[in-house]
């Protein structure tokens, strides 16, 4: 039997829909989100290492393809933006304060452009600026590299990215502080894709990911956790976790397969708090579902399970959940797409005393390409944080929390003009009812302007 391609063709969704989508992402300032935007890291069960095109890039018209810049064996591609709006909510918590916006942004993206074997890197900066709130003024930045070196059929694939973020009230799992808490994640990661003489591909795979949070320096919202002081030291938050994993492949066709994945984790804390029971834990996931990346009316991929997290210590429960990571997209005509993503799976969260919760996110969005360089969209999404109660042995202490949820619903609409070769111009509105925890809840309402020249 012919010796099938090593090229899986996990999902990186190139449909109309994300021509703009990245641009909406720049332009909400704080959604509710997990800890770490998983957008940095590879989808479950697919190999590391490898270069994802810019989708903007991909999908604009040969009249407006930016032609980068040619350097011999590699092509350099980048961007830098400027942009101007308002938020109702800076600080993302009742009563926060309102200001005007001026966010600046840029990438460089740099890859191979060779037949066999690949290398690639990329940087990414982006700074925020509130007039009126100076205190949440921030600048966040990544860098990833990556590499594969094809042996015959087979590929070993390695990363390495750093990201430096912040974490706001809004995101799930976070502190409701009134100032942003900055943190660094450095991750690296290997996998092999190995092929058969079958429709089978196996890759098994390492990842390795070690958390750092800075300190606070203004005081924390009163309420939370119902009047105890959230450390501002926030090192106790700093941990490794390493992940191993198999994902095996069955090819229905050249485009289509049937996936499973088997996961472990292991996280281990940096330090440990006095008088409460360490942290550390042990879990695994299992997954299975069906990757469509053909060329009909629908692609994407889906996969489900379960997950199951447990503490090294007895004094906190084992944490049971489904796990979940859908991206589909359908596109009923060649001018409109309509993409889900919905994930669910256990997060890690900001407090002392409850160390891991459920998350769940869902997206609906709707893309209609109204001219050949305007693409309109519109958007709504929920957002659920799911909490445990702390530990009996922590009962009528100040680091008592009930079990609570924290919710989002929100949505908004956008659009993106691609003026020539070099520039976008890109527009949008949002708005979001939500909650942090332990806070009554509130709406944010944002607005932004962004244009972009592109090399």
């Amino acid at each position: 039997m012919k010796r099938r391609s090593a090229r899986p063709h996990f999902l990186r969704l190139s449909t109309p829909l994300f021509v703009c989508g990245a641009a909406v992402g720049l332009l909400a300032p704080h959604p509710a989100r997990a800890q770490v935007i998983n957008q940095y890291f590879p989808a479950l069960g697919s190999g590391v290492g490898g270069w994802d095109k810019d989708l903007t890039r991909q999908q604009a018209l040969a009249a407006y393809q930016p032609p980068g810049l040619s350097l011999g064996g590699f092509q350099l591609d980048g961007e830098a933006g400027e942009a101007v709006g308002f938020d109702s909510n800076v600080d993302g918590l009742p009563g926060g304060a309102r200001s005007a916006m001026i966010d600046t942004s840029g990438s460089l993206d740099l890859h191979s452009r060779w037949s066999r074997h690949q290398l690639n890197a990329a940087f990414t900066v982006d700074d925020t600026r509130f007039p009126s709130r100076s205190a949440q003024d921030r600048t966040t930045w990544t860098a990833q590299a990556g590499g594969i070196v094809d042996f015959g059929h087979d590929r070993l694939g390695l990363s390495y990215s750093h990201l430096s973020l912040v974490q706001m009230p809004t995101d799930l799992g976070a502190a409701a502080s009134r100032e942003r808490i900055p943190y660094q994640v450095d991750q690296g990661a290997l996998s092999y894709t190995l092929t058969t003489h079958t429709r089978w591909t196996l890759i098994p795979g390492v990842d390795l990911r070690h958390y750092s949070f800075s300190d606070t320096d203004l005081p924390v919202n009163p309420v939370t956790r119902g009047g105890g002081a959230l450390l501002n030291d926030q090192s106790y938050r700093d941990r490794l976790v390493g992940q191993e994993s198999l994902a095996a492949r069955y090819d229905l066709t050249d485009t289509n397969a049937l996936v499973v994945v088997a996961r472990g984790t292991q996280i281990r804390y940096d330090h440990d708090l006095p008088g409460i029971p360490g942290r550390d834990s042990n879990g695994f996931a299992v997954l299975a579902g069906i990757d469509l990346h053909g060329r009909g009316a629908f692609e994407g991929r889906a996969l489900v399970g379960y997950q199951e997290r447990d503490f090294t210590q007895s004094a906190y429960a084992t944490i049971r959940a489904p796990i979940a990571q859908v991206e589909l997209a359908w596109l009923p005509t060649r001018l409109t797409t309509v993409s889900a993503n919905i994930t669910n799976g256990i997060e890690d969260g900001a407090f002392e005393s409850v160390v891991g919760f459920t998350a769940t996110t869902a997206t609906l969005r709707v893309q209609h390409e109204y001219a050949r360089n305007i693409t309109l969209g519109a958007h709504v999404d929920v957002q659920k944080g799911s909490y445990p109660a702390t530990p009996a042995v922590l009962a009528g202490t100040v680091l008592t929390q009930p079990r609570t949820d924290q919710k989002s619903y929100g949505g908004g609409i956008d659009m993106t003009w691609l003026i020539n070769r070099h520039l976008r111009l890109d527009a949008a509105y949002t708005a979001a009812n939500q909650n942090a925890i332990d806070t009554t809840r509130f709406t944010t309402h944002t607005v932004l302007i962004r244009l972009r020249c592109l090399l």
